[in-house]
């Protein structure tokens, strides 16, 4: 091997060494900001809706990754923040309601509206941007979490 050789050699492997470390970070429990969360094999990343008045519907986004060799499911919501909170999918212009949502192994599911979703039905106060509500989510037998809903005009980080 030439010097150059060597040369382009040793920064590939540092600069796949330092992607691999980003990759471990962004999913690591310890990296974890006071916007993700993490429950077994489940990664739950920033979770928000936006602002909303008191009586309307809210719609919740935010990615959720299964590290697992097996597939998982979101299998229902709650708020105290709503008079009820249901999982739906966009399918043809229309949202379904749902039973579950599935989670692929190795696979984010990012919640948006033209997709799987979680909606805060009846929303008992305004959401005005800046605050945050409790959800729950039940994840079946791995377990339930409460996470924070963040209410802004658009994701942050």
């Amino acid at each position: 091997m030439t010097l150059a050789q060597t040369s382009i050699s040793g920064r590939f492997v540092r600069f796949a060494a330092a992607a691999a470390l980003g990759l471990a970070a962004a999913i690591s429990p310890v990296a974890a900001s006071a916007h993700s969360y993490k429950l077994g094999s489940l990664r739950i990343g920033h979770v928000w809706a936006k602002p909303a008045a008191k009586g309307e519907d809210a719609i919740v986004y935010g990615p959720i990754f299964n590290t697992a060799p097996e597939p998982a499911a979101l299998k229902g919501a709650s708020s105290p923040a709503a008079t009820a909170t249901e999982l739906r999918s966009a399918v043809d212009g229309a949202n379904k309601r749902l039973d579950a949502i599935a989670l692929p192994p190795g696979r984010p599911v990012a919640l948006a509206p033209w997709r799987e979703h979680i909606v805060l039905t009846g929303l008992k106060q305004p959401l005005q941007n800046g605050d945050a509500v409790d959800l729950d989510l039940d994840f079946g037998s791995l377990g339930k979490i409460s996470v924070q809903v963040e209410i802004e005009d658009q994701a942050s980080d």
